[in-house]
């Protein structure tokens, strides 16, 4: 496994080594990898290759090149692409949690919850014949969590109304910008 890295690693970066210099970089990367055989056959413990590569040693010299440069492994690449791929579906609700409780923050323009009724200062009390205030702080997120994956019913209280109100929402694809605010800072700049 080391091999195959320092290979396919040393083939990424040969490109980018001028010609007249390709010896002197060969020669640097044949001295790494075998700092790296010395040091993981001295050590106390295994050392897991991918680890250290991914963990220490790009990272470590993107920070030297460039400290603006962000090193992702492969798990956290397909992460990130998940997360750029995926859609969230939910109600348009920005909510408060508390301990046996839920309180509606903001409800987004056009989404379920606004077109519902929803409004800031609202407690949620029930979701699907729930009630919130038996529920263990590791199980509020996971209902919050499934109720957004299809119709909820939601029993609530509205400050200064007496009687509960009850609403049936249906989840939406929700759009989440990842600038949502934009303005100039001055003329010209921005």
């Amino acid at each position: 496994m080391l091999r195959a890295t320092a290979a396919l690693l040393t083939l990424a970066l040969c490109p980018a080594v001028p010609l007249g210099a390709q010896d002197d970089f060969d020669q640097q990367v044949r001295s790494i990898i075998s700092a790296y055989a010395i040091a993981a056959a001295n050590a106390a413990d295994p050392v897991n290759s991918e680890q250290a590569l991914y963990a220490g040693a790009i990272p470590g010299m993107l920070r030297k090149l460039d400290p603006h440069s962000v090193f992702f492994d492969p798990e956290q690449f397909e992460q990130l692409k998940r997360m750029e791929t995926s859609t969230s579906k939910g109600f348009g609700s920005v909510v408060s949690i508390l301990p046996g409780r839920v309180i509606v923050l903001q409800t987004l323009p056009g989404t379920p919850s606004q077109k519902a009724g929803l409004s800031p200062g609202v407690e949620i009390l029930t979701i699907n014949g729930y009630i919130i205030g038996q529920l263990d702080t590791e199980q509020l997120p996971q209902l919050l969590e499934q109720s957004r994956q299809r119709q909820a019913r939601l029993d609530v209280r509205r400050p200064g109304i007496p009687s509960l109100l009850h609403f049936t929402m249906t989840p939406e694809e929700m759009q989440s910008p990842s600038v949502d605010r934009a303005f100039f800072v001055g003329e010209g700049i921005g």
